[in-house]
């Protein structure tokens, strides 16, 4: 057995291959919540939630990660609209996915997501917790699956605390949610008022965010998202220490959709 070993490792010196060479794609990634990086947020009770990262101990291999993210306690829904304002509910746990380069960290989430809790007042916040699902070596060139941003819009609405000199007859405001763990959603939003449109707004969400819009049934009120799109930046440095050899550059790991 002790043979076996020592020619395993000595065959894998001569290579030069790494030690890591032997274990399985999703043995290299680890999963961490940030104990100092906070996730851009519009509001600010959203302000103080923690970055959830996705770690690619591999410097060789670009790694497609596979994960799931539940509320705690587990298996919550929600009521929302979608993106064209009918009923959605909002289920969990959730699965993505997402690519990190060699020896990348990249965002896959926060710690902590904010939806109506219905009644007068603030919303509340929902604990989310992340595990690997499933992990595979892909090609770098290969193409990244397209997404479409509607499938992360939704809407919801919260009832105000103290409606008396906010604008809002109904006391209600709409909010919308970007739903994406770790992409930016940006939209542009049509206003109507007596069923003609009166402007448009552009509004850009971080990552598994929220921002107030309008009144439920102001003077003018929401009348359509007419675009959007997503997309999500990366700036990874990569810096490895192994037996074998000293690696430490920069990397810029950049994709839009």
């Amino acid at each position: 057995m002790r043979t076996a070993v020592f020619l395993i490792v000595a065959i894998i010196w001569m290579c030069g291959l790494p030690w890591w060479a032997l274990s399985a794609p999703i043995d290299d990634l680890q999963i961490m919540v940030s104990s100092s990086d906070i996730c851009d947020a519009i509001l600010s009770q959203e302000q103080k939630r923690p970055k959830v990262y996705a770690v690619n101990n591999n410097v060789s291999d670009v790694i497609n990660l596979n994960y799931s993210y539940d509320s705690d306690p587990a298996g919550a829904h929600f009521s929302l609209l979608d993106s064209f304002f009918a009923p959605l509910t909002e289920n969990f746990p959730k699965q993505k996915e997402i690519r990190i380069p060699p020896g990348g960290r990249v965002q896959i989430g926060c710690a902590s997501i904010y939806r109506s809790n219905g009644n007068a007042g603030s919303y509340f916040a929902v604990p989310l917790q992340y595990a690997k699902a499933g992990a595979s070596v892909v090609d770098p060139g290969a193409p990244v699956p397209p997404e479409n941003f509607r499938d992360f819009t939704a809407f919801f609405t919260q009832r105000l605390a103290h409606p008396s000199g906010s604008g809002c007859p109904s006391g209600k405001l709409y909010f919308v949610a970007n739903m994406h763990p770790y992409k930016r959603l940006a939209l542009r939003i049509q206003y109507i008022q007596d069923s003609h449109p009166v402007g448009e707004i552009d509004t850009e969400l971080p990552p598994l965010s929220n921002t107030r819009l309008t009144c439920t049934n102001g003077p003018s009120h929401i009348g359509q998202v007419i675009d959007g799109s997503l997309s999500y930046p990366f700036l990874t440095k990569v810096c490895h220490i192994s037996i074998l050899s000293a690696i430490c550059r920069r990397s810029w790991f950049i994709e839009r959709k």
